[in-house]
């Protein structure tokens, strides 16, 4: 008998490749998935404007809320009118969340909001409540009322009997028109049988047949009706053209938001189309049209999490995801960024991570032997924090231009080291000098080198003399020209984007508050 194996069943669709790659590839996904910084301070800055307009309050609420937590367009549009969920935490303190309800078979789920961002969330969620209280009334009325057609007040006093005037169906259809033949041409479009006689009957026809798909359910999954949700609005309510209809419920789309928040470049600039952007005047510094995607602050947001030390579970569970390693995908921290962290980490182990460093009492040999170090070592002016399993020494004899080395501010022999080789470092600048002067080759190069060290020196031997700095202090230096092993092969890559400094994420945090009207509290 013949035994038959079956292949193993393997996934149709591959899945899409991890964010763990460098160079000028990884550089370019980062900045094609990652929104223009510009034009995320230009949005919040029309958040903060405080715009009257129906689709300027919908677009920049939007982004807003946004902002909040990583999330889905739709998730976002699928919002009830009471999204808000406050309680109270194990120590006491009140916690600002929202009510979502997560894409791809997550469910239902609150997704915390960080303390700065509470009281534009509040904001946002105002401002939509109010633009779209009429919508939630008109699809509460409709649902009560399938066979009727809501009379808003222009139409109030039709006789529903008789057939209408073109001036009365105008009304009806929230039209204005300024003669009899601009009603005529308006109602022609809507492709009633006779313009001068249409009946009550034909309206509620034409309302019926453009009722929503699923009506009166926006997400019956969620458990949100167009009557409690909180984006629920009348037809052509966000159009720049076309009359609001009072009488059809409608509810924006993905599509909507992205329109709204990009130049439609393949019109060309006869476009009567005008971005949020537009609108407010805003521009890239080049003249170039400034646009932005609702899934790259999904990627914004993850990312910043990335940043601030959230574990993979909990990205997982504010974004709303079944699996952590899809937040793989999201994360966009750079191999800079990564390697610096790593450093940090290694600084921070070796002296009890979690306590202020600055104020770390020097210890007798016998306590410094119990710390728990990992890979330190003393040296002639202070201990190395160097990790020798990942890579050796790369400045040897020379730990006073290494950025692992840390001084301890102590009136010792080891200050009075640094001193001394301060005040060698004097004297070879001088040499180096002359050298220069009678032109002997390679003495530029000596030159450039001792100045180096000499700046960093006084520098050092300034802060272990600082009165203000107190004793036991530990003084590690930046050295912005220094150089390793890995910083030296990516170097050899003239792909590679060098990014010098840090970039300060509570910077940006302060900034788009401020110009969205927030500030930071706690």
């Amino acid at each position: 008998m013949t035994v038959l194996h079956s292949a193993p069943a393997t996934a149709p669709i591959k899945r899409k490749s991890d964010n763990n790659k460098i160079g000028k590839a990884a550089k370019e996904l980062r900045d094609k998935r990652l929104p223009n910084l510009q034009a995320v301070m230009a949005l919040a800055d029309i958040f903060a404007q405080e715009s009257e307009d129906p689709k300027d309050i919908f677009t920049s609420s939007v982004f807003a809320l946004l902002l909040c937590a990583p999330s889905r367009i739709s998730e976002v549009l699928a919002l009830p009118v009471d999204c808000v969920h406050e309680e109270m935490d194990k120590e006491g303190v009140s916690r600002f969340g929202l009510r979502f309800y997560s894409g791809k078979n997550y469910g239902g789920n609150v997704k915390w909001v960080s303390t700065p961002m509470i009281p534009i969330a509040r904001l946002a969620i105002k401002r939509l409540a109010s633009i779209t209280e009429q919508g939630r009334a008109l699809a509460k009325w409709v649902s009560e009322n399938p066979h009727s057609l809501y009379m808003h007040e222009n139409s109030e006093g039709i006789d529903i009997h008789s057939p209408l005037t073109r001036f009365q169906t105008c009304a009806a259809l929230n039209l204005n028109p300024q003669s009899f033949s601009e009603a005529g041409t308006k109602l022609f479009q809507y492709k009633f049988k006779n313009v001068d006689s249409v009946t009550y009957s034909e309206l509620l026809s034409y309302a019926q047949k453009r009722m929503p798909q699923g009506f009166p359910w926006v997400s019956q999954r969620a458990g949100v009706r167009y009557d409690n949700a909180l984006f629920s609005m009348t037809a052509n309510m966000l159009h720049a053209t076309r009359a609001n209809v009072p009488f059809i419920p409608w509810m924006p789309t993905v599509n909507v938001v992205n329109n709204d928040l990009s130049p439609r470049e393949s019109l060309g600039d006869d476009s009567s189309h005008k971005s949020i952007f537009d609108r407010f005047g805003y521009k890239h510094a080049d003249g170039s049209s400034m646009k932005i995607t609702t899934h790259q602050l999904r990627h914004l947001i993850d990312t910043m999490g990335q940043r601030g030390g959230l574990s993979e579970e909990e990205i997982a569970r504010w974004a709303g995801r079944a699996d952590p390693k899809q937040n793989r995908t999201y994360n966009h921290v750079t191999e800079i960024e990564q390697v610096e962290r790593l450093e940090q980490y290694h600084l921070e182990s070796a002296f009890n991570a979690g306590q202020d460093l600055s104020h770390h009492d020097p210890v007798t040999k016998r306590e410094f032997e119990l710390i728990p170090k990992g890979a330190v070592h003393t040296t002639i002016f202070g201990f190395c924090v160097h990790d020798f399993v990942l890579s050796p020494c790369g400045k040897a004899r020379d730990c006073t231009n290494c950025e692992e080395h840390v001084c301890v501010k102590k009136d010792d022999e080891r200050r009075k080291r640094v001193e001394s080789l301060r005040d060698d470092a004097k004297a070879q600048v001088s040499a180096a000098s002359e050298g220069v002067d009678e032109g002997l080759f390679g003495a530029d190069r000596w030159l450039e080198h001792h100045e180096l060290s000499l700046s960093r020196l006084n520098e050092l031997v300034g802060i272990l003399n600082d009165p203000h700095v107190p004793e036991g202090s530990l003084v590690k230096l930046k050295n912005e020209n220094s150089f390793s092993h890995l910083r030296r092969a990516l170097g050899r890559q003239k792909s590679v984007v060098t990014v010098k400094g840090n970039v300060d994420e509570r910077a940006v945090t302060d900034d788009l508050l401020l110009l969205m009207g927030g500030k930071h509290v706690g």
